[in-house]
């Protein structure tokens, strides 16, 4: 018996409504993707799948429009072929960063990037310069398949990276 065959008894349909239900966003994408590999075509974990998009979706769009909620944070979702960074930066926050990189640098969002490659898990940092406050930032063409998590932060002339807030849950994509 191999192992999906051995998952597909402990993972139902049920289970990742019931997890979407309860807003455990995280571990719904698990089981779902563990359907997936059992039934691809399902209508219901289909219905799933949408229903999550619409979830990842509506939290982002949430973060966009609260201009100073007064948290550093960080939001990674998909829309449609687009990976869409939604952050918030406190003036606090920037403060901080500031003192500790000396005052010399800029604020930017990191995108760490792993993904499978010819000789095993292949992965990438990318900054990208980004303006004081909230914003979203559509990011076209990330790599798939593959794991993406972001960060918000300060880096310095020297190079050293100073993060305000980080993704509470990588962004997988197939």
């Amino acid at each position: 018996m191999t192992d999906s065959n051995k998952d597909s008894h402990f993972v139902t349909v049920s289970m990742a409504e019931i997890l979407l239900a309860q807003n455990m966003v995280s571990d719904t994408r698990k089981v779902i993707r563990s359907l997936l590999e059992i039934e691809p075509n399902n209508p219901r974990v289909l219905a799933l799948v949408q229903r999550l998009d619409e979830v990842t979706q509506g939290e982002a769009q949430k973060l966009e429009r609260i201009p100073e909620h007064g948290v550093d944070r960080i939001h990674l979702t998909r829309r449609d072929a687009a990976v869409v960074v939604a952050y918030e930066i406190t003036d606090r926050g920037i403060a901080i960063a500031k003192s500790a990189a000396r005052y010399s640098g800029r604020m930017v969002v990191r995108i760490f990037t792993a993904a499978p490659g010819p000789r095993g898990v292949r992965t990438v940092t990318r900054d990208f310069d980004v303006a004081v406050g909230a914003a979203a930032l559509p990011l076209l063409g990330m790599q798939r398949p593959a794991v993406h998590v972001a960060s918000v932060g300060y880096l310095a002339n020297t190079g050293t990276f100073v993060p305000l807030a980080q993704t509470q849950a990588p962004l997988v994509i197939s």
